[in-house]
């Protein structure tokens, strides 16, 4: 994505921004895409990059003019939220299915801020989306009970590997044996009590089950994604 910037810069002839100052900048890349994420439905998942790209351009832009003024992680932050919703606003104008739109009060905010905004060893971009399409690879592996205790249990879990392209929301609403628009509309009531979890289980496939076997469920879900995990590592 950096490398792409700086092509895309040099095109335009825009001036190189300070290298601290890019470092915080690449580093609202996962902000971008979850905002996007959230605030995108589900017919238009497909759309984050190219979003998260032109928010990225933008604000690559805006600060070769400012250059002279350092942004702080927050600042930098706040930013990136700011454009975000503005490119996504631009989106839907130029889109017929507006009435699919997500709300903004319908977006947890918190779900926006909950990326390290400093950089762990050990914890890059890459390495993140690379333990996330391991996790979705393992998860393949579990009964359609364990699937539905991971993956409905949390928002930022199950937007992380669609905004990530682990996995689109058309493939988690297969697994979960659901219709597409009827997972979307799950996940924006993410997190769910395990009793709602066994209700939409039961509605899906005709199998009654206690909120107790689905905690355990997870429980055995959790210590098998761990051990497969540490195969891999």
């Amino acid at each position: 994505m950096g490398e792409t910037v700086s092509e895309e810069n040099k095109q335009t002839g825009n001036s190189e921004i300070s290298g601290e100052q890019e470092k915080l900048l690449l580093q609202t890349i996962p902000i971008i895409r979850r905002i996007a994420g959230s605030k995108l439905s589900a017919f238009y998942y497909d759309s984050i990059e190219d979003i998260t790209q032109k928010v990225l351009l933008k604000l690559w832009k805006w600060k070769s003019i400012r250059n002279d003024k350092n942004l702080t992680v927050e600042e930098w932050k706040k930013l990136a939220n700011t454009a975000t919703q503005n490119e996504v606003n631009t989106f839907y104008s130029h889109n017929s299915k507006k009435e699919t739109r997500l709300s903004d009060t319908e977006i947890p905010e918190e779900l926006f801020f909950k990326v390290p905004t400093e950089k762990i060893e050990g914890n890059t971009e890459l390495e993140a989306r690379s333990l996330l399409v391991c996790v979705w690879k393992v998860m393949q592996s579990f009964t359609l009970r364990q699937k539905y205790s991971i993956l409905l249990q949390n928002q930022e879990f199950i937007v992380d590997l669609i905004t990530t392209k682990c996995c689109k929301i058309s493939e988690i609403a297969d697994v979960l044996m659901l219709e597409k628009d009827v997972l979307a509309r799950i996940i924006r009531e993410l997190p769910l009590p395990d009793e709602e979890i066994c209700n939409i289980f039961e509605q899906a496939t005709g199998e009654k089950i206690t909120p107790k076997q689905m905690w355990e469920s997870r429980s055995k879900s959790k210590v098998k994604l761990l051990a497969e995990l540490k195969k891999l590592s």
